[in-house]
């Protein structure tokens, strides 16, 4: 059993990868695909760095479980119920990304295809 101290550290790297993370997907990677003159333009270009995005937010997805799970003993002590709260949130919010995920791939897809007919 790790000690408080050392759970607050591990979640707090967790949550500083994650807000990195957060703010590089839609400001860096996706910057350029997003820009004008659209989407259906300019994915199909940009396959390679939509493909980087959509691992990025699985990723994203699986850090959020990750500090639920390390914070699950500390959040224990005070309420079960939480704790439960806690996790299931988070693993909804993995299933959400993958949603995501999903439609930007199909988007991505859309766009190729859009590209191949000129």
């Amino acid at each position: 059993m790790r000690s408080s101290k050392s759970v607050g550290r591990i979640t707090g790297g967790l949550l500083l990868v994650h807000l990195a993370g957060g703010l590089m997907l839609p400001y860096i990677v996706l910057q350029p695909v997003v820009a004008a003159p659209g989407f259906l333009e300019n994915a199909a270009a940009n396959a390679v760095r939509i493909r980087t995005a959509v691992l990025l937010f699985f990723m994203s997805g699986a850090i959020t479980v990750a500090v639920a799970l390390t914070v699950l003993p500390i959040i224990r002590r005070c309420s079960d119920r939480l704790a439960a709260l806690l996790v299931a949130l988070s693993a909804v919010n993995l299933a959400l990304h993958a949603v995501e995920n999903g439609a930007l791939l199909s988007m991505l897809s859309l766009s190729q295809e859009y590209a191949g007919r000129g």
